[in-house]
């Protein structure tokens, strides 16, 4: 089985071997390898709702295709995976939360699944809504420490890495191929 991922960033490219490990046996094989090629997400470099995270993942996978087609290689799914920030109003009150999405295809069918949601600090929110920095700057300065985005990430800052980013990628990963690895039961009327 031959995954396609739409990265080059080893947080993703780790949660994508270690989700292919478990999700591999429920496809009752272990024989898979990873085809990883960077492409653009079509959205903000910090999504800032929902929608555009789905956004990013999904484009991703189309551009991954595209790029494929044009070197003539295939793979049996293909990968994207975007992570952003999206707010809601509870009890009359703001709330920021971070969030990973994955995209996956076999070609035909796209289906998503998504990381659980972190509520986010003020400061660290406002610094990406209201001073229009990249979570990637932001993290960085909230947490005094460099280049978060491709280590623990924000979901390690914040959960003192308990669940980092490669961990909130790998469920998210797991709920998408969901339907291609148990078909049957999503199948059923």
């Amino acid at each position: 089985m031959i995954i396609a991922v739409a990265t080059e960033r080893k947080p993703k490219l780790d949660a994508l071997s270690a989700a292919m490990e478990v999700i591999s046996k429920q496809f009752n094989s272990s024989d898979w390898s990873i085809i990883s090629r960077k492409t653009d997400s079509g959205v903000s470099e910090t999504p800032i709702t929902m929608g555009e995270i789905a956004n990013g993942a999904l484009n991703r996978i189309k551009s991954l295709k595209i790029l494929l087609d044009k070197q003539n290689e295939e793979a049996d799914y293909y990968v994207g995976m975007e992570g952003g920030f999206h707010q809601t109003k509870l009890n009359g009150k703001t709330i920021t939360f971070i969030q990973g999405w994955a995209a996956v295809s076999d070609g035909k069918t796209i289906e998503f699944g998504s990381s659980p949601n972190l509520s986010v600090p003020g400061k660290l929110a406002q610094a990406v809504y209201d001073n229009n920095e990249s979570l990637a700057v932001a993290i960085d300065k909230y947490s005094g420490q460099n280049n978060v985005r491709n280590n623990q990430g924000v979901f390690g800052v914040l959960t003192n890495d308990l669940l980092t980013r490669e961990l909130s990628f790998i469920s998210a990963l797991i709920t998408a191929f969901a339907p291609f690895y148990n078909r049957i039961t999503y199948e059923k009327e």
